[in-house]
């Protein structure tokens, strides 16, 4: 994409590119017509040929240029090569109309102009020195007769050879001529250009304001509607005709009570210490153009200038008909978690008398002499019951989860101790293998240990599940800067440099999508005897910890689970925040 900056400044360039062209044409043709006009008026005289032959030559170099400038060359390299050029064609016209007593010495001071409308400083300086060394060198081979320059009748020549001193001083006045021309023509033309700059960047300013304003008014995602002191529509944004369903045009001209039909524009408060009470807000139904209702939020104020005059009002409204779906969502599930709680004591209420019938039934079983049938019987007994008292105990660290009690601790101890008991804890004939790969210089974190011990249990069981206790498992640990963003809820301050990152990678068939979709939902499990829960107690630890769990898994190619845990202050070591609903 191109800068527009740096394209109006080629464009600028290019035009005086062809300017320098077009003036050099115009002084050489003076130039010629001088000589012919000479010509005419007097006798000819030893310049003619060879000023004739530096004219053609001149107009040679321009065509020559003007192809050049076809193929789009560097302008200012360009530019500067064709000042330099003009330099020995301004050396050469003074060498044939006198040398130093040239009348045409003034044409040096041109090229310096030249150099000062297009080129930098440097350039400009540079210049004039060429413009002082080139006419020294034809003082210089005129003083000791090296190379007479040809007549001219409008040479400024002596009747008597001037001194050395004389030719040193006019020299030197000359030089310092090209050099005060130079320095002026370098602060004018800075001058200039600071002066370009700040009218282009005001005249971009001024004719970007207006479009400016159209496209913040435009991009804004709720709608707006201006009306004058009649309440008819004069101006609207773009959101405003998504959301109204509006014609191409908006409502310009129509009444604003036919859009917001639920809002009285005559009990529009127009006092500012009323609007700041908050008592410019509305809710009401609008039906679409298509049939459909929906809920519009509207908020309104009067538009005033700068001299507090009212001319107007300004609606501002958003499409609320998902928001409002969502509160009746939210208060819904404020309704299932009192339900929740309701069932976590009935399940509770439910535990205890099943203690007592697992009791008498390792009872009966020590004190009977059953047969192998009955045997059985008592044995599918015991497991159902055992599996029952599993699945409420889950239910019951989901539903009702103990409050945090916060510790400072060094997490690589704690995961590394959890990994000890789960090696201990793996059948026989299980192939896996358990490696760590732990950041250097992780500071101590403050967490709940025995929830953040559950967390490790509970995902590196499944991951060693998943791969058929044959695998590797590996679980990481490195240290992320964290974002300067305040977590919600009574959690103490979080710190803003970094946050750790625990990784549990295993290399088992991976999950398809679906699969990964679910995993933390309540209930949800792809194993037979599983209830589901052990996730979705996890998703919530980490959730009371402010942090969050991502799951990156491929078919075939292993999963990997990946906690954010933001590092809490130090003094939430002494705290005991709740776990939640």
């Amino acid at each position: 994409m191109h800068n527009p900056n740096q394209t109006a400044s080629q464009d600028l360039l290019f035009r005086r590119v062809k300017g320098l062209m077009l003036g050099r044409v115009i002084v050489i043709t003076f130039l010629w017509v001088a000589l012919v006009a000479l010509e005419f008026t007097g006798d000819p005289t030893p310049t003619r040929q060879p000023l004739t032959y530096v004219i053609l030559i001149t107009y040679v170099l321009t065509i020559l240029y003007a192809l050049v400038l076809r193929q789009q060359p560097d302008l200012e390299r360009f530019y500067r090569w064709q000042v330099w050029v003009d330099l020995l064609i301004e050396t050469a016209i003074v060498q044939s109309t006198g040398g130093g007593d040239s009348g045409f010495v003034f044409l040096y001071i041109l090229s310096i102009i030249a150099a000062s409308i297009a080129l930098p400083s440097r350039s400009i300086f540079g210049v004039a020195a060429g413009a002082s060394v080139l006419y020294s060198f034809l003082v210089y081979l005129d003083f000791y007769i090296i190379i007479r320059p040809l007549p001219f009748p409008f040479a400024l020549r002596p009747e008597t050879l001037p001194s050395g001193s004389y030719v040193l001083y006019a020299t030197l006045l000359r030089m310092t001529a090209f050099g005060v021309v130079a320095l002026l023509c370098r602060s004018l033309a800075e001058s200039l250009r600071q002066t370009g700059q700040v009218l282009q960047e005001q005249s971009a300013r001024l004719i970007g304001l207006r479009a400016f304003h159209e496209n913040v008014v435009n991009s804004m995602s709720s709608g707006l509607l201006i009306t004058d002191m009649s309440g008819r529509v004069v101006s609207s944004n773009y959101a405003a005709g998504r959301i109204l369903q509006l014609p191409a045009g908006g409502r310009q001209g129509w009444l604003a009570q036919e859009v917001l039909s639920f809002i009285d524009l005559d009990d529009i408060p127009m006092e500012t210490e009323t609007l700041d009470q908050g008592l410019n807000r509305a809710d009401g139904l609008f039906k679409r153009p298509d049939g459909k209702e929906i809920i519009l939020g509207v908020t309104y104020s009067p538009l005033r200038d700068d001299q507090g005059t009212v001319h107007g009002l300004i609606f501002n409204f958003q499409d609320i008909t998902t928001i409002r779906a969502m509160e009746a969502e939210i208060k819904r599930g404020e309704q299932l978690a009192a339900v929740g709680r309701l069932s976590a004591a009935i399940a509770h209420e439910i535990r205890n008398p099943l203690a007592s019938v697992s009791g008498s039934i390792q009872l009966l079983r020590a004190e009977l002499a059953l047969d192998d049938s009955n045997q059985r019987l008592m044995d599918i007994i015991a497991h159902e019951i055992e599996r029952l008292n599993t699945i409420i105990t889950d239910f019951l660290a989901y539903a009702r989860p103990r409050p945090l009690q916060y510790d400072e601790v060094d997490i690589h101890k704690l995961i590394s101790g959890t990994l000890h008991l789960l090696c201990k804890g793996l059948p026989e004939g299980s192939a896996v293998t358990i490696r760590t790969e732990f950041a250097s210089a992780v500071p101590p974190v403050v967490v709940d240990p025995q929830g953040l011990r559950q967390v490790i249990w509970n995902l590196c069981l499944n991951a060693v599940e998943a791969m058929h206790y044959q695998g590797t498992l590996t679980v990481c640990t490195s240290l992320k800067p964290q974002l300067n963003q305040p977590y919600g809820g009574n959690m103490p301050m979080l710190t803003t440099a970094q946050e750790l990152l625990i990784d549990v990678v295993d290399t088992g068939p991976g999950m398809p999508l679906e699969v990964k979709e679910k995993i933390f939902e309540p209930f949800y499990s792809t194993k037979d005897t599983g209830t589901g829960l052990g996730l979705a107690t996890v998703d919530r630890i980490i959730y009371n910890h402010k942090g969050k769990i991502e799951v990156d898994s491929v078919l075939g190619h292993g999963t990997t689970i990946r906690i954010h845990l933001p590092f809490l202050s130090t003094t939430a070591s002494s705290a005991s925040i709740p776990g939640g609903e």
